[in-house]
C-alpha cells in the first residue's frame, strides 16, 4: 500500500474528528488516524527491514508519538491545508523516509545524500518547532492586547452614548 495514501487518510480522519459532531464520532475518527499510524510504521518497518532499521523504533524514541491520537494532537489538522514540508511532523517523515531510503541505497554517494537530506529536514523541524513554541508564547500576550483594545472601543462607545443623552 502506498504511504502517501495512508498519510493522506490518517490527515483526513484527524480533520473529521476536528469537526465531528459528538464525542462518539470524534473518538472513532481519533481511533481510525491512530490505526493508520499504526500502518504506516508497519509499512516503513517492512520495507526498511532489510536494512536493520525499524521506523517502529524512530516513534518508540518520541513518546509523543506513542499510544493512540488524543484530542490535542487534532491541531495537526488545522496544519493539514500546508505542504507537509511546512509542518513539524512532515519534516519528521521527510526525514525519518530518506534515513531508510539511505539505508537500502547501493551506492556510498547515494546514502550519505539521503542522510544529508534527513539532517536537514530534522534541522528544520526543529526550526519549525521553536518558531511554533515562540508563537504559542505570544498568543496569550496578543489576546490580552485584543481584550485591552476592546475595553478601550467599549469605554469610548459608553462615552459617545453619555454625550448624546439629552436631560
Amino acid at each position: 500500500m502506498d504511504l502517501n495514501y495512508l498519510y493522506y487518510r490518517q490527515q483526513v480522519s484527524i480533520i473529521r474528528a476536528d469537526r465531528a459532531a459528538c464525542s462518539a464520532s470524534r473518538k472513532a475518527h481519533l481511533g481510525l488516524a491512530s490505526l493508520y499510524l499504526e500502518t504506516i510504521a508497519l509499512q516503513r518497518d517492512r520495507v526498511a527491514n532489510d536494512a536493520g532499521i525499524m521506523a517502529s523504533d524512530a516513534i518508540a524514541s518520541k513518546p509523543e508519538l506513542q499510544g493512540p491520537l488524543q484530542p490535542s494532537m487534532i491541531s495537526a489538522a488545522r496544519t493539514a491545508a500546508k505542504p507537509r514540508e511546512d509542518t513539524i511532523v512532515g519534516c519528521e517523515a521527510l526525514a525519518a523516509s530518506d534515513l531508510a531510503r539511505a539505508a537500502l541505497m547501493d551506492t556510498e554517494n547515494g546514502r550519505r545524500k539521503l542522510q544529508h537530506s534527513a539532517a536537514s529536514w530534522q534541522k528544520r523541524a526543529e526550526l519549525l518547532q521553536r518558531i511554533e513554541a515562540s508563537a504559542s508564547k505570544r498568543k496569550p500576550l496578543d489576546k490580552a492586547e485584543w481584550e485591552e483594545a476592546d475595553a478601550v472601543e467599549r469605554a469610548v462607545a459608553s462615552d459617545k452614548e453619555m454625550r448624546n443623552v439629552r436631560i
